[in-house]
């Protein structure tokens, strides 16, 4: 369960009520042409729930897309010669978009088997462009959108990207799991993708009288601390069979369609054999209606919210222009969820909870919304103490939240958004000695904490498994690599063989990295640098991808508040080279003998450095 991630809202005109049905709108546009005339005849694609339209642009370059739901969308732009544009968005009212063609290039990916050889017949399942819009281009090859696959060599060119952008890239084959590198620059280097071994898992969804569902969504996912991931999605044919594949495993498996609501996701043991099966058959529709109101009693729009049975998700809606929603949902008890824009909360913060049998519709009352309470608290030391500069830091929370105490050992979290559940865990911690505490806050009753920090041993095993993305079992206990730089910032430069006798916390980077572990990495190392100011004894590092410019990584150690060196490695990616790293973020933790410790902290950063302090 999470939050969807923030879109543009698109909502100009036309006021619009839940009636009988769900209501539609008209989303039109122009795509624009920096060189010339409006760009006439582009293919543009929208896509919704996996169901794609396609319109082209007439010789003033507008396009017009009617019948839209309420709800995210995708469009997608291409001309031949020019680069994509696109735009992620949640409808809410008709909308008018605008989109620009820029000079193309191309991303190369050198796609390999778990035995680092080439892997022909390799295909991209999708793309993120720019940190903008999501190209789903499996569902647009059958409209006409480019496709390729990777040669005789692996190589796989990924064209008709807007030049000096970035891209993150999902890579599928029949045979093997499918695979996503991060956002990464535009570049000429090709980029390698390792695929693994997959494991299919067919099946067929029936409706509820038991016809073929045609055009379901399959999703195989896990739920874990920062909420769903998912590992695939298949789309069912005219039959209502589904193929998808991935490594193997334990997953849930489930279904959506438009036009029947979700049965419980399925758990499933993934194995490896030829055949893994399961049917799926969806369930008869209640309707469940109402509105969401901000603070001053106006209609809320674009506000998402769920429908909770049995620990998950059933069916999303978003409010439109009036505050509107309209749930499609189960037979069965459960409850409705809001989960409200940044900063607010609903002033009733508890869920309505319905029990839905025979009746076809239920109307609820409307759902004020209200400003979004700080969490306040005191951070004692293991004598009962105020501790100042402790850090505190959440435990459950995407994107995760730091902070310090101040000198009478108080802090102040103002959450961007309200979890989940209404409820949130905190670890306040010691800079400089084994003490630790624990909390957790419930935004229906929200009371200042008070966390006294008690002695503890630091946890020095070895990284879970699975959360290594970047395997470096074959550094540990060796002596660290010299890294290779080509530029450096906030420092006339820095040598590995300088730093003996110093902890060295190490970070293999991308400022074009934005969104997520990129990000939230980024934020720890800021705060956990100025918990060790004045410590002569750690020392924080970063090296950039050599796919940036000088320039370029100034202006992102700028724009993050990194004070701490900063290293542009050498081409072609010298250091990461070394370091084993094909995605970032990568943090390694090197001891005063230069050997490195660890490179997976599973939220452990803190303590780890803390004991290769004392050990010496």
């Amino acid at each position: 369960m999470r939050y969807l991630p923030a879109l543009c809202i698109l909502v100009l005109s036309g006021l619009a009520s839940l009636g009988a049905s769900t209501p539609v709108f008209v989303v039109n546009g122009v795509v624009n042409d920096p060189t010339g005339p409006p760009a006439a005849g582009t293919a543009v694609w929208l896509s919704q729930d996996r169901i794609v339209h396609k319109a082209a642009t007439d010789t003033k370059g507008v396009f017009v897309f009617t019948s839209v739901a309420p709800g995210a969308i995708e469009i997608v732009a291409y001309k031949k010669g020019a680069a994509l544009d696109g735009l992620d968005a949640r409808v809410v009212g008709d909308s008018t978009v605008q989109l620009t063609l820029r000079e193309p290039d191309v991303l190369p990916v050198k796609v390999l088997n778990q035995a680092h050889e080439p892997l022909p017949g390799a295909r991209v399942k999708s793309m993120f462009v720019g940190g903008r819009f999501h190209v789903s281009v499996e569902d647009l090859v059958d409209l006409g959108f480019p496709s390729v696959r990777s040669d005789d060599k692996g190589m796989l060119l990924v064209g008709d990207l807007p030049r000096g952008s970035n891209v993150s890239v999902t890579v599928a084959h029949r045979d093997f799991a499918e695979n996503r590198f991060p956002p990464v620059p535009v570049t000429a280097k090709a980029l390698p993708i390792i695929l693994y071994p997959g494991v299919r898992l067919r099946g067929q969804v029936t409706t509820p009288d038991k016809k073929p569902a045609i055009r379901a969504r399959v999703s195989v996912f896990r739920v874990g601390a920062q909420g769903q991931r998912e590992f695939a999605e298949g789309v069912t044919d005219p039959e209502g069979f589904f193929n998808v594949t991935v490594r193997a495993g334990e997953y849930l498996v489930a279904a959506h369609h438009t036009d029947f609501a979700s049965p419980d996701p399925k758990p499933v043991t993934l194995v490896d054999k030829d055949e893994n099966t399961l049917d799926i058959q969806m369930q008869p529709i209640r309707t469940v209606r109402g509105t969401v109101l901000t603070p001053d009693g106006k209609p809320a729009a674009a506000v998402e919210v769920a429908y909770i049975m049995n620990g998950g998700i059933r069916d999303q809606a978003m409010t439109i222009r009036d505050g509107a929603f309209l749930l499609r949902v189960p037979p069965g008890e459960g409850r409705v969820h809001v989960l409200p824009p940044d900063g607010y909360i609903p002033e009733n913060p508890v869920d309505t909870t319905l029990k839905l049998e025979k009746e076809a519709e239920v109307a609820l009352p409307p759902i004020k919304l209200k400003a979004l309470p700080e969490i306040t608290g005191t951070a004692l030391n293991a004598e009962g103490q105020p501790e100042p500069g402790a850090l505190v830091s959440s435990v459950d929370l995407d994107p995760p939240q730091w902070t310090r105490t101040g000198a009478d050992g108080g802090f102040r979290i103002q959450l961007p958004r309200v979890p989940f559940e209404h409820t949130a865990s905190f670890r306040v911690e010691n800079g400089r000695r084994f003490q630790r505490g624990e909390f957790k806050v419930s935004f229906d009753e929200l009371t200042p904490a008070k966390v006294q920090m008690k002695e503890f041993d630091p946890d020095t095993s070895a990284a879970r498994r699975d959360r290594i993305v970047n395997n470096l079992d074959a550094l540990v206990g060796k002596a660290a690599p010299e890294w290779a730089c080509r530029a450096w910032f906030n420092t006339d430069g820095i040598m590995l063989k300088d730093l003996r006798g110093k902890v060295v916390v190490l970070t293999l980077w991308g400022g074009f990295d934005t969104l997520g572990p990129g990000k939230n990495r980024i934020t720890e190392l800021n705060t956990l640098y100025d918990v060790f100011q004045g410590v002569d004894d750690v020392v924080f590092v970063g090296i950039h991808d050599g796919g940036s410019d000088a320039s370029e990584v100034k202006s992102y150690v700028e724009r993050s508040g990194i004070r701490y060196p900063v290293g542009l490695d050498s081409e072609p990616f010298v250091t990461f080279g070394l370091y084993q790293t094909a995605s970032i973020p990568q943090s390694v933790l090197i001891d005063k003998k230069g050997v490195v410790r660890h490179y997976e902290m599973d939220g452990r950063l803190l303590e780890l450095i803390k004991a290769l302090r004392r050990d010496g």
